[in-house]
This record gives C-alpha cells, sequence and structure tokens, in this order.
C-alpha cells in the first residue's frame, strides 16, 4: 500500500485523485474492512486482535514489512473509526491506542481475582472527628503521622467558633496536632500530649478495631 492508497483511506484524497490500478487496491482494501466490521459485533479484544492479524495474514502478493505495518495500521483505524465521523488520527497513534485497549482489557480480565484479594485484606477506616475551639482564628489545619506531618486537613469552622474535621484513619496509634493561622501549633485538649522530641508536644489517639 503506497502513500497515495494509504491517503485515500484516511480520507485525505477522492478516488478520482487515485490511478486504476491504486484505486483497484484501494477498494479490495475496504472490502476486507467492511467484514471485518461486519464480524466485530459479538468480538472480544482478543478476538478482534486475533481476526484483524489472521485477515491481514491471508491478503494476496505480501509486501515488505514497513508496508504490511501501514496497512495493520490503517486496517485497524478504519475498523475503529465510526464512518461518520472525520477523524484526523494518524495511523501510527491509532495503531497505539488499538493495542492498548486491547492491553488493558488482558490487564482488567487477569487481575480481577487479584483486584477482589486487594478488597478483602485492606485495612478498615475509622471515621474520626476533630475539634479544636478558636473563635478568634482565621484559617485551622490538622497534621500528623497520617499526612506526613504535612497540615493538608483542613477544619471548617463553625458559627459557635469550633473548629471541625472528619478524617477516615486505619487502626493504630497517631500522633497529630493543629495549626493554627499559618504559624501557631496547638495541641487536643481533649487527647493526651504526648513529646514531640523538641521540647514540645503532640496530641495522640489510639484506634482500636473490636474482633468480633
Amino acid at each position: 500500500m503506497n502513500a497515495r492508497i494509504h491517503a485515500y483511506l484516511n480520507g485525505e484524497l477522492q478516488s478520482s485523485d487515485l490511478t486504476s490500478e491504486e484505486l483497484h487496491e484501494a477498494q479490495r482494501l475496504e472490502s476486507h474492512i467492511a467484514t471485518l466490521r461486519q464480524e466485530a459485533g459479538g468480538f472480544s479484544a482478543a478476538r478482534l486482535e486475533s481476526a484483524v492479524m489472521n485477515r491481514i495474514a491471508a491478503l494476496p502478493q505480501p509486501q515488505p514489512v514497513e508496508s504490511g505495518l501501514l496497512r495493520l495500521a490503517g486496517v485497524i483505524r478504519w475498523f475503529a473509526r465510526p464512518r461518520y465521523v472525520s477523524l484526523t488520527l494518524r495511523p501510527v497513534y491509532a495503531a497505539l491506542a488499538a493495542l492498548l485497549l486491547l492491553a488493558v482489557g488482558w490487564q482488567l480480565s487477569a487481575g480481577s481475582s487479584e483486584s477482589s484479594l486487594a478488597v478483602t485484606d485492606s485495612q478498615p477506616q475509622i471515621f474520626v472527628r476533630f475539634e479544636v475551639m478558636a473563635p478568634e482564628a482565621e484559617s485551622v489545619s490538622l497534621a500528623g503521622t497520617f499526612t506526613g506531618w504535612a497540615p493538608t486537613v483542613s477544619l471548617q469552622k463553625l458559627p459557635t467558633g469550633l473548629w471541625t474535621a472528619l478524617v477516615a484513619l486505619p487502626p493504630g496509634v497517631h500522633d497529630y496536632a493543629f495549626r493554627v493561622d499559618e504559624n501557631t501549633w496547638v495541641t487536643d485538649p481533649a487527647a493526651p500530649r504526648v513529646a514531640d522530641g523538641f521540647g514540645g508536644f503532640n496530641s495522640q489517639l489510639s484506634l482500636i478495631v473490636a474482633s468480633s
């Protein structure tokens, strides 16, 4: 398949732009593409790939490797593209997209049992409401061992001046502290205090899941 036939299949040339030999070759390829489209209704991704490869292998007059790759890319692109949409994707991108879809389908099928196991073995999450009274504060955030000590959890202010946030945490012992107005660190008056190793204190929370 030369560049002119390839451009015709891409919709970049009209049939009148081709020689009679080129038009005959293009029509032959379009016939194979139409057959593949009809057969693809019930195909899985793996069967689709097999059908495309078998059709390409069955075409007469084998071409050099480079031409064969271009033909495969063109067939996949035409097979996947709705006829009523004018696409500008180049065949190399279409081929990569088709291979990616096939790989994703295989991974989803092969990894279904692993996904179920991961859900089963995951740690339970316990929702904890953190609260601190700071009526004069402009902002309050929360940091702890569960955030790598980055104050990434923002608390919301209630009309009473109480700041609160609901956080999902795994079972275990967690140290934490509140950062008020970006520069002041305070502990939770409702929780035990532990030394932070720098002459100050943090609050500590222990979460335990009761066994049934």
